[in-house]
């Protein structure tokens, strides 16, 4: 739900909620007012897509949630909010189709940044949070 509402807020026009399970999709989909569907509609849906964003525990045991030969638009953008592995299946899978893909180390990173704002009133500098994406990625 928090993508969702995020892409929302941030204008994204045309948003679809897809669900291995379809009554699920729905239940999100109603919610932002959004179209959905289950995995059966994942090719279709992410043909088209400037963004695809995986929010799936599936690359943590070793899997993609999309069927295999999903297509993608050429240059989209596959986001992935796992941050381990570095490159997860969908990745993999979004790479070789020709999307740009992005793990979720940054957003990990800059969710730490702003608890850390929230807690001691400072801030990261961009430079910084980088640095620490750096790190992290070396570590991981």
């Amino acid at each position: 739900a928090g993508v969702v509402a995020a892409l929302r807020r941030a204008g994204a026009a045309d948003v679809m909620v897809l669900n291995r399970t379809p009554e699920k999709a729905a239940r999100l989909a109603r919610r932002f007012g959004l179209a959905y569907g289950g995995l059966d509609s994942a090719a279709g849906a992410v043909s088209g897509a400037d963004l695809v964003v995986n929010a799936t525990a599936a690359g943590l045991e070793g899997g993609s949630p999309l069927p295999a030969g999903t297509p993608f638009k050429e240059g989209a953008w596959a986001v992935d909010l796992l941050y381990r592995p570095k490159e997860t299946p969908f990745l993999a899978q979004a790479k070789a189709a020709g999307a740009r893909p992005l793990g979720g180390l940054g957003m990990l990173v800059r969710q730490g940044a702003l608890a850390w704002k929230l807690f001691f009133g400072d801030s990261l500098t961009e430079q910084e949070a980088r640095d620490g994406e750096t790190y992290l990625g070396g570590l991981l």
